[in-house]
């Protein structure tokens, strides 16, 4: 039986309608009166303010005859939605009887946002901590930043926009057929920029969403269940039975974004490939929200997009207007946006589900293979002339034209880096140009780092997590006087009093236990007045995340602990994990802002060439080509932009070819290029009255083609002072994150600049949950003529690094406050006023973990998020005397597993923390990135790598005590060390590190060194005497040497130090 889709695109007016009432239901939580008093209900009224003030919004909002006119054509009877207006949305969307609303319609969209906000909250959220005077949004990671001003002007400003927007929409309908694709999209995106400035819910640890994401779930979830009941009719909302209720399903549409561009010639190419992605998604997006409108994406990333849609079975196989399958419809996009060089994978969840395990999998799943269209490919072959193929695409013939011919690439790939280079010199305070990153001596550094995300997209991590501080003590409802002595025990006993009675449906709530006082009986699942335990059992436990075997998905048996871990747990609910996503592609974005100007230079100046259109024409160059100036056996990089050349060049690097040395002894003299202005200017002198050969790159390999001389005289030589940074973001994606960055101009160290600023970051911003949620960060090295895919893909290599989340670390103390060195952690933050300072010990390493114990007023004790997972081995009188802990399991596992406030942990324990790791390579040949493996102890070849992030502390003292050795020295007693080291153990750590004769020996040799007299061997502390000593036996100080001798080349000063 065929099935169509065009009933949505024709209700399509009435349906995105309802979805705009949808985003407006909770815009009274957009006030200050909400922030200073959450129980006001100003949520579910229109705001006394906007009554006054805006007279003509509030008739918009109140008045049936325009939106209720509309939604009627819908045609689904029992939603009753003649008399409806944006105002009943408001009004009923939290109503404490469902049953009792009359319009279906408001039924449904009451059940939305219980699945969008009611869940997330948990069934003991009437217990959480309000926040006293200022107001703090905090991330899915319990980090508080700045306290939210929301001021008047704003919401003003606010109604200003909905007065406006909603007044045109209401004409605009009056027309059928609406073209909805301007307005909604600048309609969401305003509603976004304000719902992000404040919380949805202000208490204490619930106020982790913001107001957006609150509003965002509850929209999917009703545009899912509004396509369900048009297309597979009416189903009831409001139902004690979880089989009868709402599911939804998710479909995932991608493809291998690393993949599709990775093999990219060019930064253009790259970039250009990388824009198709995101245009193709966007167009995708566009289909499953607007033409038909059947849900809305919950998730982007690199490789794809996942939408919650409506509980179809056999979606993909419903057919759109032209008679196409929605499947088929998607793939007609990719076909048309990639030119045949790429299908979507589609995938559709099955069963339905009602938690958030099945997301994460969707969202972190490996995609499949790339495949092109043939038939699409193949078209382009049916050329008379053999041509060699694209080596963009590596899939059509090179093309045709002039153009695509001098470039090398076919015709599609010509106009794709055409367009791009184009789109730059509009927007000349960036880069895409690799010669530009470079260095002054010609290197990059491709910097990756990744956060292993998927434990906390499938909700897994939110069991480290609680939403009640579970230390035994007096819980007051917030209504009445009546209280509850709380004592976890107590309601782990309940619950297995509950669960051991036999059959499931005789099982009750027992009348005056902790757990009968602590759930209400609107919570339970059940009708008003009946008392049945398992229902609330099932809807808790049995149909969440928790009652899924995460490894099998085989439905799991019945445990106490499951229960109580549901009600206690900060639950995974998909306004959080939209949060969490949010909140680490936000920390991405941020990233090289964050780094000081002093750390990572603006560059100020590029030079300009003013060329006569004879002398274009004569040299047939292309508008918008690439090419190189060569003077003196010198290249300097230019791109041909209209009637001028500009420099796409590092002109500190180009200077310092044309003049390296200063003095008959051979010392440079830096000054020329000491800053792009000094630069550019001697570039310029050295230009001037000169003839100059123009060659067109030609590629990897081979070399340039000459295309004549050009003269260069006086005045064409002028300079552009737009600064730009030296940087070329690629990915800032949830998970991932790679750029292109100088490795070192002058001693500037931008690339470990950039690396430091990122680890403080994630250790300031992530440092209450860095137990479980690790980040891997590293550098690849290369010289600027390196292929850019033999940088790229040791990049991807390095990503696939994975920790092992199932050693342990044994606490070896436990400290205080932060110590000096540590100091920048608490900048903008005051989370650190109290700190725990975890040092951690496993397998002859040491770290510390800094974990912040406050919230972001620098007073309230943090009591839901530091927490950790102790190993017992199954005994529990383990963690008996400690104040904050519950049974959870960690992520991946089913075996219950203490959980520990961080604040108790004793010395000894032995806890389960996911380390993050550092590690670099330098491509001095592209057969090096096939050296970066990992094996399955997450080692590479050269076993002391990759390190933990921590040693980047480590290191760098060391380095530091190392600069004090001449240079001759140190290679001298770092090679002797080595060498040693290699002939005794090879590159075994363990036999290293355990052999007392060997560490002897590297004590002795670095003991007998050069050290000078101001700084003696002996002057050094021997806490970093040992830690030097430890670096040799593991052969760390060669990779210190390297790094800084070899790669980064680091200068000598006049005293020989660096």
């Amino acid at each position: 039986m065929t099935h169509n889709l065009q009933d949505l695109a024709d209700k399509r007016d009435a349906l995105l309608l309802a979805e705009i009432a949808a985003w407006l239901h909770m815009l009274g939580k957009f006030h200050e009166e909400f922030l200073n008093d959450p129980n006001c209900g100003i949520d579910i009224q229109i705001p006394q303010d906007l009554k006054l003030s805006f007279t003509q919004l509030e008739s918009l909002l109140k008045d049936p005859l325009w939106s209720g006119r509309i939604w009627h054509q819908i045609g689904i009877p029992e939603f009753q939605a003649t008399s409806l207006s944006f105002l009943d949305f408001i009004e009923k969307h939290r109503d404490q009887e469902p049953a009792k609303i009359v319009q279906g319609l408001l039924r449904l969209t009451h059940d939305a946002h219980g699945r969008g906000s009611g869940i997330e909250k948990g069934v003991l959220n009437r217990f959480a901590v309000s926040q006293v005077g200022q107001i703090y949004l905090s991330t899915a990671f319990g980090t508080e930043r700045k306290p939210i001003d929301l001021k008047q002007a704003e919401w003003q400003k606010f109604y200003n926009f909905l007065q406006t927007h909603l007044e045109i929409l209401k004409n605009s309908l009056a027309v059928p057929k609406y073209e909805w694709k301007g307005f909604r999209k600048d309609f969401i995106a305003q509603i976004e920029s304000y719902y992000r400035q404040t919380v949805a819910e202000t208490r204490r640890p619930l106020s982790d969403v913001s107001l957006f994401d609150q509003t965002s779930a509850s929209v999917a979830f009703l545009k899912a269940a509004l396509a369900q009941n048009l297309l597979a009719g009416w189903k009831e909302p409001v139902t004690d039975v979880i089989k009868d209720k709402y599911h939804w399903r998710l479909l995932k549409v991608g493809l291998d974004g690393l993949a599709f561009w990775g093999d990219s010639v060019r930064i253009g190419d790259l970039l250009a490939r990388k824009d198709l992605i995101s245009k193709a998604l966007d167009l995708v997006q566009r289909v499953i929200e607007e033409k038909y409108p059947l849900g809305l994406e919950v998730y982007r990333d690199e490789n794809g997009s996942v939408f919650i849609v409506s509980d179809i079975p056999d979606l993909l196989e419903w057919e759109t207007k032209s008679g196409c399958l929605l499947d088929n419809y998607l793939q007609r996009i990719t076909n048309f946006q990639f030119k045949g060089e790429a299908r979507w994978t589609l995938k559709l969840s099955d069963p339905p589900t009602r938690n958030t395990l099945e997301f994460g999998k969707f969202a972190t799943s490996q995609p499949e293979k790339l495949t092109a269209n043939s038939k699409s490919i193949a078209s382009h072959w049916n050329i008379k002339q053999k041509q060699d193929i694209c080596p963009v695409c590596n899939l059509r013939p090179m093309g045709s034209s002039n153009k695509a011919l001098n470039m090398k690439v076919c015709d599609i790939c010509c106009d794709r880096r055409t367009n791009r280079a184009k789109a730059w010199t509009e927007n000349l305070p960036t880069t895409i140009w690799i010669d530009e990153v470079a260095d002054t001596n010609g290197r990059l550094a491709l910097i990756v780092g990744r956060f292993e995300l998927e434990s906390w997209l499938t909700g897994e991590a939110f069991n480290s997590i609680v939403s009640s501080d579970p230390q035994s003590q007096i819980w007051q409802e917030p209504k009445g006087s009546k209280k509850h002595n709380f004592d976890y025990q107590n309601l782990l006993d309940d619950i297995q009093n509950a669960l051991h009675k036999k059959p499931p449906n005789k099982r009750q709530f027992v009348s005056k236990t902790l757990l009968d006082g602590l759930v209400p009986s609107n919570s339970r699942g059940v009708p008003k007045g009946h008392n049945h335990f398992q229902p609330f059992y099932d809807l808790q436990v049995t149909d969440t995340d928790l009652g899924e075997d995460p490894n099998s998905g085989n439905k799991r048996i019945e445990e106490p602990f499951l229960l109580a871990l549901a009600m206690m747990r900060q639950n995974p609910s998909f306004a959080r994990l939209r949060r969490v996503w949010e909140t680490t592609q936000k920390f991405w974005r941020e990233v090289i802002a964050d780094v000081p100007d002093t750390q990572l230079s603006k560059v100020k100046c590029r030079l300009t060439i003013k060329v006569k259109a004879s002398e274009i024409d004569r040299l047939k160059l292309v508008n918008f080509g690439n090419y190189d100036l060569v003077f003196r056996n010198v290249k300097l990089s230019v791109l041909l932009w209209d009637d001028r050349l500009i420099t796409t060049d590092n002109l500190r690097y180009v200077a310092k070819q044309l003049h390296p040395f200063s003095d008959a002894r051979g010392n440079e003299n830096t000054n020329l290029y000491s800053d792009s202005e000094r630069a550019a200017n001697f570039i310029r002198r050295e230009l001037l009255n000169q003839q100059v050969s123009i060659e067109e790159p030609t590629g990897y390999g081979s070399s340039n083609r000459l295309r004549g001389q050009l003269e260069i005289n006086d005045d064409v030589i002028t300079f552009n002072s737009t600064e730009y940074s030296p940087v070329i973001q690629i990915l800032t994606e949830p998970s991932t994150f790679i750029a292109l960055v100088p490795a070192n101009n002058l001693n500037s160290l931008e690339s470990l600049n950039i690396i430091k600023t990122i680890k403080t970051k994630y250790d300031r911003e992530m440092g209450k949950v860095r137990n479980c949620l690790p980040l891997h960060l590293g550098v690849v090295y290369f010289d600027r003529r390196t292929p850019l895919q033999s940088a790229l893909d040791a990049g991807r290599q390095m990503l696939n690094y994975k920790s092992d989340s199932q050693t342990t670390w044994q606490v070896h103390s436990i400290g205080g406050q932060l110590p000096t060195e540590k100091q920048e952690l608490a900048t903008g933050t005051k989370q650190f006023d109290e700190t725990i300072a975890l040092t951690l010990t496993k397998d002859n390493h040491t770290i510390t973990w800094h974990v912040p114990a406050k919230m972001g007023d620098g007073t309230t004790k943090d009591v839901w998020y530091p927490y950790v997972f102790v190993e017992t081995n199954g005994d529990d009188s383990k963690v008996s005397g400690r104040k904050r802990a519950i049974k959870s399991q960690r992520p991946g596992e089913t075996t219950p597993c203490w959980l520990v406030h961080a604040g108790d942990l004793e010395k000894d324990d032995h806890i389960y923390f996911t380390p993050s790791t550092f590690d670099f390579e330098f491509l001095d040949t592209t057969a090096r990135r096939f050296e970066i493996y990992y094996d399955e102890n997450g080692r590479r070849p050269r076993q002391t790598r990759p390190f933990y992030l921590e040693d980047l502390d480590r290191f760098e003292k060391l380095w530091k005590i190392l600069k004090n050795l001449e240079k001759s020295q140190r290679h001298q007693v770092i090679y002797t060390i080595d060498a040693n080291r290699e002939m005794w153990h090879w590159q075994d750590d363990e036999m290293s590190v355990n052999d007392s004769v060997f560490r002897q020996f590297v004590g002795d040799t670095l003991a007998s060194a050069a050290w000078p007299k101001t700084q003696p061997w002996k002057s050094i502390p021997e806490d970093q005497q040992k830690q030097l000593i430890d670096a040799g036996v593991r052969g760390e100080l060669a990779d210190l040497a390297e790094l800084h001798m070899e790669i980064l080349k680091e200068r000598e000063n006049h005293n020989g130090n660096v």
